[in-house]
């Protein structure tokens, strides 16, 4: 299984909308790609965090699925829309 974890310091606090509409977007992901086990989008609740708030942590069935994930068109559109809220980001993926 492959694992891919992004990290996320917004620019601002984002709206209740904006998060909505990031859900939406795992949502359409997990349903579109068959090969993503799992995708969340979730909130840090760690005190020690550097300022980063959110992470998206997805599951994947392998590396190649994870390489598949990267160019796929729902997944190019949810970077795109984070590009423009996110001050930083940090990614970690790994192999178990």
């Amino acid at each position: 299984m492959f694992h891919h974890i992004v990290m996320l310091e917004f620019n601002k606090n984002i709206t209740q909308a904006e998060h909505k509409k990031i859900e939406k977007f795992c949502i359409n992901i997990k349903n579109e790609l068959t090969d993503v086990i799992n995708m969340r989008f979730v909130k840090n609740v760690s005190g020690r965090a550097h300022g980063y708030t959110h992470a998206f942590v997805v599951e994947f069935v392998d590396e190649n699925a994870h390489d598949n994930y990267q160019v796929a068109e729902a997944h190019v559109l949810l970077k795109k829309m984070i590009n423009q809220l996110a001050l930083n980001t940090v990614v970690l993926d790994y192999e178990l």
